[in-house]
């Protein structure tokens, strides 16, 4: 399991967004109870966190954009990144 593999000791998933009216909400309720289960059964750590805080952890600031994430991401892991065409990711001013 990459899990393992890579020495993950717990997984944090974005709160989901209750107070959204959108289709996309049922979808992602249904990965995050998904990955949840995963977690229960395979004896891993499991977080909830809300975007503000994780974008905050990430960046130092709770209003970072996209991009600003994949940044910060990609500073502190490139090599996850050099499979992505860097054309698919949208550069912002």
């Amino acid at each position: 399991m990459l899990i393992h593999q890579h020495g993950v000791e717990g997984i944090v998933v974005e709160s989901l967004p209750f107070g959204m009216n959108s289709t996309s909400v049922r979808p992602l309720a249904a990965l995050y109870y998904f990955i949840h289960n995963l977690c229960v059964e395979k004896g891993i750590p499991f977080y909830d966190a809300n975007i503000t805080s994780v974008k905050k952890y990430a960046t130092g600031s709770g209003k970072a954009k996209k991009q600003d994430m994949i940044t910060a991401f990609e500073v502190d892991n490139p090599a996850l990144f050099d499979h992505i065409k860097k054309a698919n990711i949208k550069k912002t001013t």
